[in-house]
């Protein structure tokens, strides 16, 4: 008996969770004008699983990064809504403190990283879908951006810049 207590500490307890809840999508919708937005689509997908992710699994520890980063938004949101003592999405004047955020600024670069090239414009949401249990409840949107404008990234602007001729003091004529 005095055995089978010594084992009990090497299985895990599943009482910490407060409250099961799905997890947030990334979802975006973009167009080459703000007038001309597609509609949602879910932008991250699942990393490809096989034998060889056992032991190096690059693509699913990205998207385990990615969907860090969104609970982390969700997280700073609800901290900000609980400083200013409101709703974020009840009051479009907290919008431009949400905006500030780091973790806004990373899913805003995340989202852009993910945009085909001819999107000049988008705005992207997180969203918690139902369980398939539940055929009633839903989808839940639980942060929706302001409209963005895409902007190059400075790396790009250095690219892009024509080359000049660089000429040495031997070579004056």
């Amino acid at each position: 008996m005095r055995a089978l207590a010594t084992l009990r500490v090497l299985l895990p307890s599943w009482r910490f969770f407060d409250d099961i809840a799905g997890s947030p999508v990334l979802m975006a919708r973009f167009g080459a004008s703000s007038q001309a937005l597609g509609s949602w689509r879910a932008l991250a997908r699942r990393a490809p699983r096989g034998p060889g992710s056992l032991f190096v699994n690059a693509r699913g520890n990205l998207a385990l990064a990615h969907h860090a980063l969104l609970e982390h938004l969700l997280s700073d949101v609800a901290a900000l809504a609980e400083h200013l003592e409101t709703s974020v999405a009840a009051h479009p004047e907290t919008s431009a403190a949400v905006e500030q955020l780091v973790s806004y600024r990373l899913v805003t670069r995340l989202v852009v990283a993910q945009l085909p090239t001819e999107a000049a414009h988008f705005q992207f949401k997180l969203t918690v879908f139902p369980d398939v249990a539940d055929a009633e409840q839903r989808a839940e949107d639980l942060l929706i951006s302001a409209l963005h404008a895409r902007t190059a990234p400075a790396h790009a602007a250095l690219r892009a810049a024509p080359a000049r001729e660089v000429t040495t003091r031997g070579d004056e004529t």
